[in-house]
């Protein structure tokens, strides 16, 4: 057959699904029980695309495309879904029903597309006969239905949800809503099936799932790995921290709102030092001026007048400081540099490398290598 552009992204992807499925199922930094439902959601999706995707005229490959794999993969969706929200629900029978219902859908697929497809025994009645094709557009509106209900309500469970990271929550619902694109293009596409009488339109569906697969290789797992970075560095900081504090000591009465004689530069220090404050990413100056009580017009008055830079290169100064410190660190070794510069209150990548190399006239990949081999 020949191969379009479409054919080579989709040959692409069908490669991309297989090995990314493959390395969370193997790799043992990906492994957690969640993502193992995440690994066979993808490898799954994965044979479903080549699958409905290919034309080799292959009798074995048309029998195969004929079991309902989406059953399956509504199944093992809802799997990931309730695992990685940590839900009673995982435990409960209803989960376990879906799979039950692929499995009795391929039973009865085994007993019949075997006699139309290879001829071993003759049935009483042929593929043409409407009971039979009735059955058939009812399997194929299950599956569309099933996986709508699943995605469905695991939004609704993930919007509900309030035991989870705020970050992996976010990625939970950005895949739901990834996931409600890809049904109604399913949706539409059948609808067009039905209208033009094509199986062609159905390539938009096979171009909607490679999307979805690239889309899930970078947010779903090299963004979840930048955030398992970011706890365990917040982790083994907070450990850090708690080995070498000092006793604690009894301070004198502070002012609640200070006066406009108090050095607004000194509690801004105290503020960046000891709490830390330039690790939020999205400081700026009405959170400053939130924190000392003073207006945000004022918050660059004292940065003109008592510290004597901007406010953005004074909160990248610490931001800076403390990546330098993680990168020098051996025990940060392990993490990735993205997490590091995150974890230092940069709101992003590229934001943390523009200031980290203008600052050291270096990357910080650079600066680590460096500070490996001093």
């Amino acid at each position: 057959m020949s191969l379009s552009v479409v054919d080579l992204f989709i040959i692409a992807s069908i490669l991309q699904g297989l090995l990314l499925g493959s390395a969370i199922l193997r790799v043992a930094f990906f492994s957690s029980p969640a993502n193992r439902y995440l690994g066979w959601f993808l490898v799954l999706l994965t044979w479903i695309l080549f699958l409905g995707w290919q034309e080799f005229d292959v009798d074995v490959l048309d029998w195969v495309w004929t079991f309902m794999w989406e059953y399956l993969l509504a199944a093992v969706l809802f799997s990931y879904f309730l695992k990685a929200l940590e839900h009673p629900l995982y435990d409960s029978w209803w989960r376990k029903g879906i799979f039950a219902v692929f499995w009795i859908s391929l039973l009865v697929s085994l007993v019949i597309d075997l006699s139309f497809a290879f001829g071993p025994y003759a049935l009483p009645f042929t593929d043409e006969h409407p009971i039979f094709l009735f059955f058939e557009e009812f399997e194929d509106t299950l599956s569309l239905w099933l996986n709508a209900a699943v995605i469905f309500y695991s939004l609704y469970l993930v919007r509900s949800s309030t035991s989870i990271p705020d970050a992996r929550r976010q990625w939970l619902l950005r895949f739901c809503y990834a996931l409600c694109a890809l049904v109604a293009i399913w949706y539409v596409t059948g609808v067009l099936e039905n209208l033009t009488d094509s199986e062609g339109v159905y390539l938009l569906v096979w171009m909607a799932v490679a999307a979805l697969m690239w889309w899930v290789a970078y947010a779903g797992v090299y963004k979840l790995r930048i955030l398992e970075d970011q706890l365990a560095i917040r982790s083994l900081r907070s450990a850090e921290a708690e080995s070498t504090a000092a006793p604690p000591k009894v301070e004198p009465p502070t002012i609640s709102v200070p006066t406009p004689d108090d050095n607004y530069a000194v509690e801004l220090d105290r503020l960046m030092k000891q709490e830390h404050l330039y690790r939020n990413p999205d400081l700026g100056r009405r959170v400053v001026a939130d924190a000392l009580w003073i207006s945000e017009g004022y918050v660059s008055e004292v940065m003109r007048k008592q510290v004597g830079q901007s406010f953005a290169e004074y909160v990248n100064n610490f931001r800076i400081t403390e990546a330098k410190s993680l990168l020098r660190d051996a025990e940060f070794a392990q993490f990735s540099l993205e997490a590091v510069g995150l974890e230092a209150g940069f709101k992003s990548r590229s934001a943390f490398y523009t200031a980290f190399k203008k600052a050291t006239n270096m990357s910080p990949g650079k600066y680590r290598k460096g500070e490996k081999t001093s």
